[in-house]
């Protein structure tokens, strides 16, 4: 059996290094192509570790694996991955599942111990390379957030339209009528430039009210903090700006609401708005944020659950695709606007 010290002999390196890499030590500070080259021996020698020799005493268990496609950078502006992956983690561990989580280096995902996978969560949008090495681990995967080869790949998918209609809706009946989008470009279920159901339907719902989005639709080149702050600046600059905002995700609705608030600009009082995931964080808002609520928990769930069928199944189930519908959560930065014809300006 393989030991650590096998390991740094042949990638060169102390036997320090090799343990802190394998334990995933964020401080080292070694290069990518070392970190790589270390996981590769470690594959390659078939090393396990004591950890992993205890789970395989208890063998009944699966072992589902998670794999993440946001950085870590990006997780910081839109925390809605992080969520998501530490609820997935929580539902795993509730049902008795061994898991562990796949590396980004360099782009390549590399699985973080040597150990036989069962079944594999894949959340965010991966390439189709990607795809066709994660397939190397197991072909018992379940996307979350994306639905790349519905023939091939079982899928969980939140059913964004029901929440946004709320939204719209809840905006329009009270009184609103310039109802601004603030959003930004998406990524397709497998790469490059993808279509924003968000944006379809804020669309789709103002063409069906007559009211033109000339001077309301602001959409950037992603759906951060930073973003909705500099668009909300962007809409402010035209001079009239409308009496509410729907924000693509809640991140954009904080980066709206600050931008206002220096503005002076007071919410909801003068203009109401509306965000999309309802985060954990929104409760400790000023004002509290009405938004679309993705029900993260449903999500996981059934994403476990589709697993725990493929693995234990005897025969090759056919892909399916869950749908977990969205709903609005109604809270104070909302309010009626009592003059529909008002256009607030700003000097």
């Amino acid at each position: 059996m393989a030991t650590i010290k096998d390991i740094a002999i042949k990638a060169k390196v102390s036997q320090a290094t090799v343990s802190r890499i394998l334990n995933h030590d964020v401080t080292l500070s070694v290069s990518d192509k070392t970190k790589l080259r270390v996981l590769a021996v470690a594959e390659d020698l078939e090393y396990v570790s004591l950890s992993q020799r205890k789970q395989k005493k208890n063998s009944e268990r699966p072992t589902i694996a998670i794999v993440d496609w946001y950085m870590d950078a990006a997780l910081i502006e839109d925390p809605y991955y992080l969520y998501l992956m530490t609820v997935v983690e929580k539902q795993l561990s509730q049902n008795k599942i061994n898991t562990f989580k796949f590396l980004s280096i360099e782009g390549q995902f590399i699985p973080s111990m040597n150990s036989p996978i069962d079944g594999l969560i894949a959340i965010g949008r991966f390439t189709p390379g990607q795809i066709k090495k994660l397939t190397t681990y197991t072909e018992n995967i379940v996307f979350l957030d994306s639905n790349p080869n519905p023939a091939r790949f079982s899928s969980v998918l939140a059913d964004s339209e029901v929440g946004i209609v709320q939204a719209l809706e809840h905006l329009y009946n009270l009184g609103h009528r310039r109802i601004a989008y603030i959003g930004g470009s998406v990524l397709g279920d497998c790469g490059g430039e993808g279509t924003d159901t968000r944006q379809e339907v804020y669309c789709s719902f103002m063409k069906g009210k007559s009211i033109d989005i000339d001077d309301l639709f602001f959409c950037g080149s992603n759906l951060t903090f930073t973003e909705g702050f500099s668009l909300a600046g962007e809409m402010l600059s035209g001079g009239k700006i409308p009496t509410a905002v729907f924000c693509a995700n809640d991140s954009m609705a904080v980066g709206v609401m600050t931008k206002f608030k220096e503005a002076g600009i007071r919410i909801p009082q003068d203009i109401s708005i509306v965000g999309f995931n309802d985060l954990p964080s929104n409760r400790y808002m000023e004002p509290l944020l009405t938004s679309v609520k993705v029900p993260i928990e449903g999500i996981a769930a059934a994403a476990v659950e589709l697993l725990e069928s493929m693995i234990s199944s005897q025969k090759n189930l056919l892909p399916r695709k869950v749908s977990i519908p969205t709903m609005l959560i109604i809270r104070d930065s909302t309010m009626e606007n009592p003059d529909p014809s008002r256009e607030l300006t700003c000097e």
